[in-house]
């Protein structure tokens, strides 16, 4: 009997030797796979409450230089600043995520810890120019659509949210809004229905083109539409806020 504990006794701490091992060897495996084949951040733990992090996606990169600066922050938080990663790896890593043109530009080059460098230097310089970025966002202002009906909520909604998103995208690059806000407000001003252009006219008043200035009216304009659509207690008819003169034949009712 004496024997038999002393077995039981070795092959318990044998068994809690194994685990130990086990769960270091999984640990270490999933420190060095944070970015799985899904192209995703695995669930991340706060150790100071407790918290699991959701995992986050990064899209892949295929040439749009609009969306480099996105794609580029994601990809160095995820895998290039990651010191338990080979250069190799992260090259890997990085291949996975391009496709189309972006793929393309480092397409032949052999996969190896000095490529790597050379890799992500041929993608900034190609798609990280800023200048290059800036032109990109103008065009796509300029090619906004017209909303004709201002009963049109929808695309006014969809005329601001591109507006914003440019215009957002300008400012992380550095560049005021002031330095062509004299050029793409009359243009956005083209875009509007008529009735929406004049009330946006008596609130600017003498604000002049001010571009902040001018999507905070549009916002404030769309919101008030979007609540009244909502709230079901308006027509569609009486969203459009244009004013109609009224005729001689009234008039002469009302005398």
């Amino acid at each position: 009997l004496e024997k038999s504990l002393q077995e039981a006794t070795k092959f318990e701490l044998k068994s809690k030797t194994d685990i130990m091992y086990i769960t270091n060897f999984m640990e270490r495996v999933l420190s060095v796979n944070e970015v799985r084949s899904d192209y995703r951040y695995p669930i991340m733990k706060d150790e100071s409450n407790n918290v699991k992090l959701p995992r986050i996606s990064i899209k892949k990169f295929d040439g749009d230089v609009l969306k480099w600066q996105t794609f580029y922050e994601s990809f160095v938080t995820a895998v290039h600043e990651k010191t338990n990663l080979s250069n190799i790896e992260k090259f890997n890593y990085l291949l996975g995520y391009l496709e189309g043109h972006a793929y393309k530009t480092v397409e032949g080059l052999s996969l190896t810890n000095e490529n790597y460098k050379k890799a992500l230097d041929l993608l900034r310089e190609r798609y990280g120019n800023t200048q290059v970025i800036i032109t990109q966002h103008m065009n796509e202002l300029l090619k906004i659509k017209n909303v004709k009906s201002d009963k049109d909520v929808v695309g006014l909604r969809e005329l601001y949210d591109t507006l914003e998103v440019h215009v957002r995208s300008l400012l992380s690059l550095n560049v005021d809004s002031k330095s062509y806000s004299t050029l793409l407000s009359p243009i956005i001003m083209e875009r509007l229905p008529q009735s929406v252009k004049l009330i946006i006219s008596r609130n600017l008043k003498d604000k002049g083109w001010d571009l902040s200035e001018l999507l905070l009216t549009i916002k404030n304009e769309l919101q008030a539409r979007e609540t009244c659509s909502k709230s079901g207690s308006v027509t569609d008819a009486d969203l459009n806020f244009s004013y109609q003169p009224p005729s001689g034949a009234s008039l002469l009712a009302s005398q």
